[in-house]
This record gives C-alpha cells, sequence and structure tokens, in this order.
C-alpha cells in the first residue's frame, strides 16, 4: 500500500510517500533519497524500487528533500549537503514513529548527491547499513567539475549562481559549495563501521566510477564497492539487477534482528 505522508524538516514541510507492507506491525525500513534537481520519483526509478522493496517486506519511504519536488522551501537556498542529510535524518525519526515498522531496523540509500546525504547519516544510531547508487563520495571534486571552476569561486565568493547542466538548469548559492568541500562522506563512510554497499556505472559521466575503487583502497571489511558495466549515471540500464543487488543486502542486515554485519 502507498500512501502520502509529510513531517517536518528545517522547519518547512516535507511531502512524500510510503510504501507499506500488507499487515506489517513491524516492519524493516529503508529510507531513500532522490539525487539533485531530482524528486522522489527519480523519472519512475524510486517508485519502482519502494513498490519492491514493500513486496519484499521493507517499510518504503521516498521523499522531496527540502525545496525539491513537492516540499516546501526554495531550491537554490535549501538544497545543500547538510541540509539534506538533516532532512534524511527527519525521514528516519519519522519512520520509526510509524506503528508499522521496526524502529531497530532501519537502512538508508540514495542516489547521486542523494546518495551523498544517505551516507552522512551513518553516523547515526539508528541507520543500520546504507546504499548508495552512483555516489557522490567526493562532492567539491564531483560539482566543481559540473559547474566549472569559474562559478565555483563565484559561489564560494557569496555570490549565488545560476547554471544549466545536461537537461536541467538550476540556481546554487554559498552554503552548497561550503557544504561541499567540508563535509566528508569519505570519512563518513570509512569511520562508521556499518555494512555499506556503493554501486557505480562505468558510462557515468557525471560519477567517475574510479572513485569505488579510491574508497575500496582503505581496506574497509565492511564497505562492498560493486561495478556496474554500463549503466550511467540515470541508473535504469540495469534497473532490476540494482533493485535486485540492493534489497538482498539490505536483506542480509535488517531482515534477521540481531543480524551480523
Amino acid at each position: 500500500m502507498e500512501k502520502q505522508i509529510a513531517f517536518c524538516s528545517r522547519g518547512r514541510t516535507v511531502r512524500g510517500a510510503a510504501h507499506v507492507p500488507a499487515g506489517a506491525h513491524d516492519a524493516p525500513v529503508i529510507v531513500m533519497c532522490h539525487g539533485f534537481t531530482g524528486n522522489m520519483s527519480e523519472h519512475g526509478l524510486f517508485e519502482a524500487f519502494a513498490e519492491q522493496a514493500c513486496g519484499a517486506g521493507f517499510y518504503a519511504l521516498r521523499f522531496d528533500c527540502v525545496g525539491s519536488g513537492e516540499s516546501d522551501g526554495d531550491f537554490a537556498a535549501d538544497t545543500y549537503l547538510g541540509g539534506w542529510r538533516d532532512d534524511m535524518l527527519a525521514a528516519l525519526a519519522f519512520a520509526a514513529d510509524q506503528p508499522e515498522t521496526d524502529a531497530a531496523r532501519m537502512a538508508v540509500m540514495g542516489i547521486s548527491m542523494g546518495a551523498a546525504a544517505a551516507l552522512l547519516t551513518l553516523p547515526d544510531s539508528r541507520v543500520r547499513a546504507a546504499v548508495g547508487w552512483a555516489p557522490v563520495l567526493y562532492p567539491a571534486e564531483t560539482f566543481l567539475k559540473i559547474m566549472g571552476e569559474e562559478k565555483w569561486q563565484k559561489l564560494k565568493n557569496g555570490e549565488t549562481i545560476h547554471h544549466e547542466y545536461a537537461d536541467s538548469s538550476f540556481d546554487a548559492a554559498p552554503r552548497f559549495v561550503q557544504d561541499a568541500e567540508t563535509l566528508s562522506v569519505e570519512r563518513a563512510v570509512c569511520e562508521s563501521g556499518k555494512p555499506v554497499l556503493l554501486r557505480l556505472g562505468t558510462a557515468d559521466t557525471v560519477v567517475d566510477s574510479a572513485f569505488g575503487p579510491r574508497i575500496a583502497s582503505h581496506g574497509l571489511p565492511f564497505v562492498t564497492v560493486q561495478t556496474v558495466p554500463g549503466e550511467d549515471h540515470g541508473f535504469a540500464h540495469c534497473k532490476q539487477e540494482n533493485y535486485d543487488e540492493t534489497i538482498a543486502f539490505i536483506r542480509r542486515r535488517l531482515m534477521e534482528k540481531g543480524a551480523e554485519r
């Protein structure tokens, strides 16, 4: 069953959808975060994943970050990594309070910048595992390449910029670059000690698939890096494989109470 939900984050109303297994009263949770300039549907990708996860027994929550999609806020002013991390934490708190869920079994996942936001929640004690598709593991490197040196410097100088990239255009404010340069997704992953699955596509022109081996070079036994041949940044070419691998990974960590990492 899919139902519309709303909760508060950063003083704004956040809107989303919860996919609730039939008869659920103690379901493990997956909280999902969309990508930069995206929304909780992700062109149907997140809707379909949430439906499959729900069918596998998970309470799956997807939502629009503050300033995106149907949620309140302004995109430029409210879109920055720390803000999206806080939106994820608010979503976790909302999910934990629902009568259908087991607050002791919660996982996060996201795509692109949403994956970075999800991974930044790893220090929170409620998060048992995390999954990133096309994850922005190194935000400053990734977004500097997207925006270019000149506009990046304008952001650092306190200006708001307008940028067109691929098929989208957006405004960004100085807080965006501040968080990109100061919040370390890599550190959050490395210091968490929690199970993490990172899936990166070889055809991704936004997130370098070499970021996977870079983070794997730290020798972290709890981090699984999977390279997906032919997958691009949209993560829809190998859709069913991505769904299956993600659900299986989270199931191993959450479906059994007290399961080993």
